[in-house]
């Protein structure tokens, strides 16, 4: 099963998770409605090291500075 799974995905079913997480924790950060920590709680970390590790490694910056340069590019409304 692994060995399928690497070769109809490219990747382990360990990374393809990671991404997946990932992936919805970008998503989550976008939102005004979500915290660091509250996006990292809803993809299903616990601990802040084990969420900014994969995160960095697959985003190229830290969750909070992802979250920063989001907001940057959103226009104020006032």
């Amino acid at each position: 099963m692994l060995r399928r799974f690497a070769s109809e995905t490219g990747q382990s079913p360990l990374d393809y998770l990671r991404q997946a997480r990932v992936d919805a924790a970008k998503r989550l950060l976008e939102s005004p409605d979500h915290t660091v920590a509250s996006a990292m709680r809803h993809v299903g970390y616990a601990d802040p090291a084990s969420f900014r590790r994969p995160f960095t490694a697959r985003a190229g910056m830290t969750p909070a500075a992802y979250r920063r340069q989001f907001r940057a590019s959103r226009p104020r409304l006032d």
